[in-house]
């Protein structure tokens, strides 16, 4: 997240103080328990984009079909596996 969108942020919780409305207020803990829930799903994150930074330099081998032996459920696994890191490190909730 840039300063800017750090401010932008800050400034928005600021609208609590503002919020006179149950309706407002409302609003402004939906806002807050949404945060929350990204702030949870950036730390579950976190060891999966650690292993995936570790060995993306061996992306293309281990995305690569010709590669995989197809028989061998180690290289399957190994392939799936991998796959399934990268797509979750790749669209990591960004701030």
């Amino acid at each position: 997240m840039t300063e800017e969108q750090k401010e932008f942020v800050k400034s928005f919780f600021k609208l609590e103080e503002f919020a006179t409305t149950n309706h407002e207020k409302e609003f402004v803990n939906i806002i807050r328990e949404q945060e929350a829930e990204i702030e949870a799903l950036r730390a579950k994150l976190k060891p999966v984009r650690g292993v995936y930074e570790q060995f993306k330099h061996l992306d293309k081998l281990l995305s690569d079909q010709e590669w995989l032996d197809k028989k061998d459920p180690l290289h399957r696994t190994l392939h799936d596996c991998w796959n399934a890191l990268k797509q979750a490190a790749e669209s990591e909730v960004k701030k």
